[in-house]
């Protein structure tokens, strides 16, 4: 299932920054060119107003013509896709290769995909939730959910507050049954109320760039004893 959810100025303006960090790719469409594929390329680099956009494969028609078009326009970032549309403000032929410079807008969409189940366990587990910079002591939450890409976390209003939607927090928990101790980071990416009593779920999505090789062996061993607890639950029936 795919969908997007809009975001908040604040975690738009985040991921543009990583964006121009990263040199993330783009793929964009000019809107006179519907039936065609579009266009590849990558952000080299931007400002609050604008992103430079290097074209790095042929364009099927000369660019010159798209000035003052506008685009729209995928990124893809982090195992995301995000979505906006953006005006071409100009064209310029930089060393080798041709460079669009789009209007940065303020808001965009990200698209949602869960790839994997989620596991409900049937004891709780208490996750140590630490918000960024260390701003404030460690907070502790109930695990609601989780998968190789994230997990929701039961906390209460004062723990939910301590952390904005795209603030980047540790978490160190431990799963009934399996002998290893996870600590990860992770992206805040929702806040839901709790049906039943005054708690807030939250939602995070586990980091996975670059890892260093020990996030890469706790992402190893939360993967393969996910997938087990699955299988022993088909088992089961």
């Amino acid at each position: 299932m795919k969908y997007a959810i809009d975001l908040s100025l604040r975690q738009a303006a985040r991921v543009f920054e990583q964006g121009i960090r990263s040199h993330a790719t783009i793929l964009l469409e000019p809107s006179v060119w519907g039936y065609f594929d579009g266009l590849k390329g990558f952000v080299a680099s931007g400002d609050p107003n604008t992103l430079m956009v290097e074209i790095t494969e042929p364009a099927p028609q000369p660019l010159e013509g798209v000035r003052g078009l506008y685009c729209d326009v995928e990124m893809l970032l982090g195992g995301h896709r995000y979505m906006f549309c953006a005006d071409i403000i100009d064209v310029r032929q930089l060393s080798d290769r041709q460079t669009l410079v789009l209007s940065r807008p303020k808001t965009l969409q990200v698209a949602q995909r869960r790839r994997f189940r989620r596991a409900g366990l049937a004891e709780p587990s208490a996750v140590h939730l630490v918000p960024p910079n260390g701003q404030s002591n460690a907070q502790v939450a109930l695990l609601f959910n989780i998968s190789p890409e994230g997990m929701a976390c039961r906390a209460t209003r004062e723990t939910a507050d301590a952390v904005l939607i795209g603030d980047m927090v540790s978490v160190a928990f431990e799963l009934p049954g399996c002998s290893h101790h996870f600590e990860l980071r992770a992206t805040v990416c929702n806040k839901t109320p709790a049906a039943t009593d005054e708690r807030i779920i939250l939602g995070m999505q586990f980091l996975r760039d670059a890892p260093d090789v020990p996030t890469a062996e706790a992402l190893r061993q939360l993967e393969a004893f996910l997938a087990e607890h699955h299988q022993a639950a088909s088992d089961r029936g």
